[in-house]
């Protein structure tokens, strides 16, 4: 049974469609699939995000391989690895208000770590 990666801030990494866009083998689709994530980007944080931001991700949680460029600076990701957790279900002060405006545009990350805590 394949276990699911679960992000920092409750992503499934498995669902999520940059990762989904870095595995697809056809550049059409790929391309397609890039410009479709880089459109919902730019109306979550109101700015006009590049493709070449999009190159693919293997996960937040990864030290070693592809980051998406948003998880560099992500301050869920930054506080939760400086805390040494797994995830934030694992926090004392889960859910934080940094957490709460993550669930407005992802309230399934919500319902992934509280199934967890």
């Amino acid at each position: 049974m394949n276990r699911i990666m679960i992000s920092y801030c409750g992503l499934a990494c498995s669902a999520c469609p940059i990762h989904l866009a870095m595995l697809e083998t056809d550049p059409v689709k790929q391309r397609t699939m890039r410009v479709s994530i880089a459109e919902e980007l730019s109306k979550i944080y109101s700015t006009k995000t590049p493709l070449t931001e999009i190159p693919g991700c293997d996960g937040c949680k990864s030290d070693t391989g592809l980051l998406f460029t948003g998880c560099t600076d992500c301050s869920i990701r930054n506080c939760a690895k400086g805390r040494k957790l797994e995830n934030c279900a694992f926090c004392v002060s889960y859910p934080c208000e940094i957490l709460l405006k993550h669930y407005v545009y992802d309230p399934d990350s919500r319902s992934r770590l509280d199934e967890i805590r």
